[in-house]
């Protein structure tokens, strides 16, 4: 069974819907859009490449703010 007991997904006919509905909550929209992709990134990150994986996960921490700065200051 896919998504777990969090996001069940009922496997359908219509991929195409399915597709709509991760559309519509990586718009984030709604507070609700917003809680069910929350719960999807650990699943996402965790079929990534390592390399992209990694920059992902820095993209908004302190690491990243002091690398930018050093990258600047040469």
């Amino acid at each position: 069974r896919q998504g777990g007991g969090e996001l069940p997904l009922v496997p359908g006919k219509d991929w195409n819907n399915q597709q709509n509905i991760y559309h519509r909550w990586l718009k984030g929209e709604t507070k609700t859009q917003r809680e069910k992709i929350q719960k999807l990134i650990p699943a996402i990150l965790a079929i990534l490449p390592r390399e992209l994986r990694h920059r992902l996960c820095i993209f908004d921490t302190l690491e990243r703010r002091a690398l930018l700065a050093a990258q600047e200051a040469l």
